[in-house]
């Protein structure tokens, strides 16, 4: 502010021929700048643990809030005994949804399977999805058997309805679409791949199934002309198990699969994708882990829709041959660098899992990356961008004096000074 002053003084002093309210305006305009630079780039960076958890997958919603689900070992909102006979089951599993700020304020806490006798105390939250509307879609899933239920529920966490899917389908991951729906991806009971979209009300548009080759998909990213790039597992006829890339179109009712690319075709054999995600420029980076020499490996998928030409750009190995590396979840953030979340036991004392996180340039070098942890297991799920300077990132934690649910803020350079976590309370 001294700066400023001093600019104003000098501008007077030599008259310039500013009128009084031109330079009021320039000095109020260069007030503004000086906050935002001094004030708007400091990250917020915190270390929670949700105790007597399992998750969980992070949303993003359209506020900037931030939603996690997985599993619990008891009720969010009550205090029932978990060995309680009613449930036929000696340790009960249930639902969990929290719903915080980026600052990590709790704004509310739910098991919606609490709310549904048919399915309390037997399913774990699998992902969200969320609609146009603000409301969203929870994916819950069996714990001991291969029941999946949908809870809608609105922004402030009031359910809405609940619908059960299809046993004979297994749904992996969802994501929203441009029209405000969702596509669901998964596999059918007999081994074969399989999307289904739906409208934001759960209402089926329409669903395909894939040929014995292409079992399971697993990740989606959606390009702005409303077609699809998915990836999941095919085995070929050698009867090697390989990752693979399919296009598929939300336009034409007669054929929807444009390409379908196997990543053994790319030198990449016997791997298994962790993760999409979508450039500006709708380039593809595809994360995943190679089997025989548990190490994982990021690649750029560069599409031409004219040629129909699909090239892997880069595919750098992350991980040494002797220590594990493993990728579970990837973006591409707004200031163009990949995230890449998982686990590793390279700086373990005790061989354990550690956090791993990771940042490479959309060229592929790596700049920079860390390990969080205790002494026992930690691996991260999840990753979420909520602003150009934090990342949020969730997965599970034994590794210190508790078990739960580990949340990290982190900032853009994925730095934390201490992330010890702290039990998170409602």
């Amino acid at each position: 502010m001294f700066i400023l002053s001093l600019l104003s003084d000098s501008l007077k002093q030599k008259s310039f021929h500013f009128k009084k309210v031109d330079l009021r305006k320039l000095i109020n305009s260069m007030c503004m700048l000086f906050i935002m630079v001094s004030f708007g780039s400091s990250a917020q960076t915190w270390s929670h643990l949700i105790e007597g958890t399992y998750g969980g997958k992070l949303l993003k919603n359209h506020q900037g809030d931030v939603l996690v689900t997985g599993e619990a070992r008891f009720p969010v909102e009550s205090n029932i005994d978990a060995n309680i006979e009613n449930y036929h089951v000696s340790h009960p599993v249930y639902d969990f949804v929290y719903h915080l700020t980026p600052s990590a304020d709790v704004l509310w806490a739910k098991s919606f399977s609490e709310e549904n006798d048919e399915v309390m105390g037997l399913v774990s939250g699998h992902f969200m999805i969320e609609n146009k509307l603000g409301e969203y879609a929870l994916v819950l899933e069996g714990h001991h058997s291969n029941e999946q239920h949908m809870a809608f529920f609105n922004h402030h966490g009031d359910l809405l309805a609940w619908q059960a899917l299809s046993s004979n389908e297994y749904i992996h991951y969802g994501i929203g679409t441009h029209d405000g729906g969702m596509l669901l991806l998964g596999s059918t009971e007999d081994g074969h791949g399989l999307m289904i979209n739906m409208n934001y009300k759960g209402e089926v548009k329409w669903r395909h199934t894939m040929d014995e080759r292409v079992t399971v998909f697993s990740h989606a990213v959606e390009l702005t002309s409303g077609d699809f790039i998915l990836a999941g597992q095919s085995v070929l006829e050698d009867g090697e198990k390989t990752a693979s890339i399919v296009k598929v179109t939300d336009k034409n009712k007669g054929e929807r699969i444009i390409w379908v690319e196997h990543l053994s075709d790319k030198g990449l054999q016997n791997s298994v994708v962790a993760g999409v995600a979508l450039t500006q420029d709708e380039n593809i980076i595809v994360a995943g882990e190679t089997a025989e020499t548990n190490t994982s490996w990021v690649a750029k998928f560069n599409l031409d829709d004219i040629e129909m030409q699909k090239d892997f750009i880069w595919t750098p190995q992350l991980g040494e041959t002797s220590i594990k590396s493993q990728i579970n979840d990837i973006i591409v953030t707004s200031m163009g660098r990949i995230i890449a979340v998982g686990a590793s036991n390279k700086e373990n004392i005790l061989g354990n899992d550690d956090y791993w996180v990771v940042g490479l340039s959309l060229e592929g070098s790596k700049e920079w990356e860390h390990y969080y942890g205790g002494e026992d297991r930690d691996e991260a799920f999840s990753v979420v961008e909520m602003s150009s300077e934090q990342l949020v990132i969730s997965g599970y934690s034994s590794g210190f004096s508790m078990t739960g649910t580990w949340l990290l803020s982190l900032n853009a350079k994925g730095e934390i000074d201490d992330y010890t976590p702290s039990i998170l309370t409602r």
